[in-house]
């Protein structure tokens, strides 16, 4: 890859409002979580599942990334660098409030990050779904910060969508609102435009317009 090529891919992956799908899993992974449900772990079955959220209307619009959205025009050849530690863990624990998360996150990547780096995404280490909404929101609202702070959730983006599934014909599409919903969440947490009312009412009968927007509300 040329160093021009290198860098479209990663002003593409650090877009305003768009993060990372990571959808990597290995089977036995994949396995794992559909346990969880009771949900039987068959390769047409994972086919379902992968479809369901890669086809998922309206996505794409806070979607950059994902390993085989190639024909959707939201896959990119890109490499990612994966430490086990960003800050210390010392200094949060699990009482730590959002706010405190994000100040301390922030400056650990100060110390450590160039400020020639275009951008930084999160993974979102098991945390709740919404709560690594909250987190990346709160980073994304304090000042200062000279790369874009993005995301690039696995189960923070899955989870619910798996959850209303359930392995069910009948609830593929309700699945898809279930992903739609959190990808949009996230595309305004990376703004630092997410708000607790946008959990209000969580996707149920009505299928999601093909371009709404949170900059619409």
């Amino acid at each position: 890859m040329t160093s021009r090529a290198l860098e479209s891919v990663v002003l593409a992956l650090v877009a305003e409002g768009k993060g990372i799908l990571a959808a990597d899993e290995t089977v036995p992974t994949l396995t794992k979580r559909f346990d969880t449900l009771a949900v039987q772990s068959t390769d047409q079955r994972r086919c379902t599942y992968r479809e369901m959220l890669f086809s998922a209307p309206g996505t794409a619009e806070f979607i950059c990334g994902a390993q085989p959205l190639f024909e959707q025009g939201v896959a990119l050849e890109g490499i990612r660098l994966k430490p086990n530690r960003v800050i210390a863990g010392k200094e949060c624990t699990s009482r730590s409030s959002v706010e405190e998360v994000a100040a301390t996150t922030l400056r650990g990547l100060r110390r450590g990050v160039p400020t020639a780096v275009p951008g930084i995404v999160f993974l979102s280490g098991g945390q709740h779904a919404r709560l690594a909404t909250a987190h990346l929101n709160a980073i994304n609202q304090l000042p200062t910060q000279p790369w874009k702070v993005n995301f690039s959730y696995g189960r923070a983006l899955q989870d619910p969508a798996l959850e209303r599934w359930q392995g069910r014909d009948e609830n593929f599409a309700v699945g898809q609102r279930a992903f739609y919903h959190r990808a949009r969440s996230n595309g305004a947490a990376s703004v630092g435009m997410y708000m607790g009312e946008m959990e209000a009412g969580l996707p149920g009968d009505e299928d999601p317009p093909p371009r709404h927007s949170w900059r619409d509300d």
